[in-house]
């Protein structure tokens, strides 16, 4: 069985360490078999790596990745502007094609 680090997770999708660990602490995401590395650093398997993947693919395509982060800061942005703004967002992206940004 293979296992990943963050580091090695970082490496396959291409992120920064620092947003692997944001990923982790996700809704979703796997939980680790155990630790390395006096407890510093979380192992995972590679089942459920690639399920954790499945539905996710802008962990290997960047301008996927690039379109969801900007949803998401439009989405941050109208929440404190107002609701009609983040409903003109949302009609928006869902009127277009089966959600491209996913």
């Amino acid at each position: 069985m293979n296992l990943f680090s963050g580091a090695d997770l970082a490496k396959r999708w291409k992120y920064s360490k620092a947003g692997v660990s944001k990923l982790m602490k996700s809704i979703g995401f796997p939980e680790p078999l155990g630790t390395i590395n006096n407890g510093r650093s979380k192992v995972f398997s590679e089942p459920s790596v690639v399920l954790y993947e499945k539905d996710k693919p802008w962990l290997f395509d960047e301008s996927k990745k690039i379109k969801r982060q900007n949803l998401y800061c439009s989405l941050s942005h109208a929440k404190e502007e107002n609701a009609e703004m983040k409903s003109k967002i949302l009609n928006n992206l869902f009127n277009k094609k089966t959600r491209e940004w996913y």
